[in-house]
């Protein structure tokens, strides 16, 4: 990973960390648009797929779905371990927010083909009780 991209995700992750969404969001914007100037193939980046998740996560907290939902789905432009679950509880739980119910129990249900349980332990109880519900 290139340290100066590191340098300014993780101070953006500072200010979000201080529930300063808008400036974290400004800082995460920016490497984005620096990311996609400097490589062709910039959705292969490590890079790019954390700065991603960063944005949304900035987005969800400011309670701004409709466009946590454009950065939710954007992340899947990225290569994204065989393993991964985070983008797919991450896109579910917008979904869910918005009452897109189909859509988020569809996302929750491959999240937990690939991790089971174990894939909703770091998220709202609130997305595991939905899927569960709906789940036979």
């Amino acid at each position: 990973m290139d340290l100066s991209i590191v340098k300014k995700i993780e101070e953006g992750n500072a200010f979000d960390e201080q529930g300063k969404h808008h400036e974290a969001i400004t800082i995460y914007l920016s490497v984005f648009n620096e990311l996609k100037e400097v490589s062709t193939s910039f959705f292969q980046l490590e890079e790019t797929r954390w700065v991603i998740s960063c944005i949304f996560n900035s987005y969800f907290s400011l309670r701004e779905y409709v466009t946590a939902k454009q950065w939710a789905t954007d992340i899947f432009k990225c290569n994204i371990p065989d393993k991964g679950t985070s983008e797919l509880i991450d896109l579910g739980s917008v979904c869910f927010e918005l009452g897109e119910n189909d859509e988020a129990y569809e996302c929750f249900l491959k999240a937990y083909e690939k991790g089971k349980y174990r894939a909703f332990k770091e998220y709202d109880p609130k997305y595991w009780e939905f899927f569960k519900s709906k789940h036979k």
